[in-house]
């Protein structure tokens, strides 16, 4: 699913930000991949400026991308205080592990 979205997204045109928005929630959801889904969020809301700018507005998508934006915001810096809080009881980080 999340390829079929990407195509529409990278596509363009009048359904590209609401498929970023939709790969925006596959990358959080399904894949735990809130660094990806904050990225998606930042191609939909340039995409919605495109179509804001051509003269069709989503009323609604705007303010929806700024909430997701600051809810992904929210989840990456606490998931960073957790990862130095480990560090600094002695933990790893996952970035830190060596292959194999």
């Amino acid at each position: 699913r999340n390829r079929a979205w990407e195509g529409i997204a990278v596509a363009g045109g009048p359904g590209a930000a609401r498929a970023w928005v939709e790969v925006a929630k596959l990358r959080e959801h399904a894949l735990a991949d809130h660094a990806g889904a904050l990225a998606a969020t930042g191609a939909a809301e340039r995409a919605a400026e495109r179509t804001r700018l051509l003269g069709a507005p989503d009323p609604m998508l705007e303010p929806a991308l700024a909430h997701r934006r600051r809810r992904l915001g929210d989840l990456l810096r606490r998931a960073g205080a957790r990862d130095t809080v480990r560090v600094a009881r002695g933990g790893t980080h996952p970035d830190d592990a060596s292959p194999g």
